[in-house]
């Protein structure tokens, strides 16, 4: 009953909001069941108040008017657009009892052509898997590996799929990322996991996961560094740190792995996949090697 008392209320409050602008009613409301979703409520309540919120952010994708919104103004909303304008991301995670979250988003599909002209084709929602995804398996919407995305790199052209890097929620003292891979089938519906990732010992994987302490941030970012071999010669590349056992001479144990920050490895693309490739020299670009702590990105700032 309460489920449904929260959610009747917000979609009322929804409805009656759109005279006074559909995008401006959005905002509003998203902000207002953030509240509730962020908040000291419990998980029946927080699950409520995210149903809510799926709806109304499909029924707001659905609209050509959402492709000019400014996401800024929902700051727990992570909202990525591909560089070739094909399709939009829009997902974001809720804290719940016992070190679990809530991972929501959709994927709003648009037709190809400038940005200025897009329209929106197709809203798919994308509801968690309840567990860990497997390295090398691919997801349909309905099994989705969970996670905030932060960054849709550019598609190499002659790779029929695109590379995402993401924000993983971990137990505390834990934190995660991860490089997920993502393609649309021959009926245009995603699936998440293609078999593109060259590891070190020839073996394919779908998705990269790395899981390290939270007490130290960790460096995942495509740049420009200077190829392997070459001297002068650079290209992008997927580049993170090492990690590796705790350090007793730091003084003191952590709960996970710990990033170093003198050994980098990276995914470079070859062909129409990624190889990784171990001990790059990444000097060409190092003004992200300070990243702000990982649940910044995927849930809201504590004040």
């Amino acid at each position: 009953m309460k489920h449904f008392i929260i959610l009747s209320l917000f979609l009322l409050y929804f409805t009656f909001s759109f005279a006074q602008g559909f995008s401006k009613s959005y905002q509003d409301t998203a902000n207002s069941l953030a509240a509730t979703l962020y908040g000291n409520f419990s998980d029946e309540e927080k699950i409520a108040a995210n149903l809510a919120l799926e709806n109304i952010s499909q029924e707001f994708l659905s609209k050509d008017s959402s492709l000019n919104f400014t996401y800024d103004s929902i700051s727990f909303l992570r909202h990525l657009t591909s560089e070739d304008g094909s399709f939009a991301l829009l997902t974001w995670a809720v804290p719940l009892e016992n070190d679990q979250l809530l991972y929501s988003g959709f994927v709003q599909k648009l037709n190809t052509g400038r940005r200025s002209q897009s329209r929106v084709d197709t809203i798919f929602l994308l509801k968690a898997a309840d567990k860990s995804p497997d390295k090398n398996a691919s997801y349909p919407t309905d099994q989705w590996p969970g996670a905030v995305y932060d960054r849709i790199l550019p598609k190499a052209k002659n790779a029929d799929y695109y590379t995402l890097l993401a924000w993983v929620g971990k137990p505390q003292g834990l934190a995660g990322k991860r490089i997920e891979t993502l393609t649309f089938d021959t009926a245009g519906d995603p699936m998440f996991g293609v078999p593109a990732i060259i590891m070190k010992e020839g073996s394919v994987q779908n998705r990269l996961d790395f899981e390290y302490t939270s007490e130290m941030p960790f460096h995942l970012a495509y740049e420009l560094q200077r190829l392997p071999g070459e001297k002068r010669k650079t290209g992008w590349m997927i580049v993170f740190n090492r990690l590796g056992g705790n350090t007793p001479g730091m003084g003191r144990m952590f709960r996970g792995p710990v990033p170093s920050f003198d050994t980098y490895d990276a995914l470079i693309p070859i062909g129409s996949q990624w190889v990784l490739f171990e001990d790059i020299d990444p000097r060409a670009n190092t003004k992200d090697l300070d990243d702000s702590p990982p649940q910044e990105i995927g849930l809201p700032r504590v004040k």
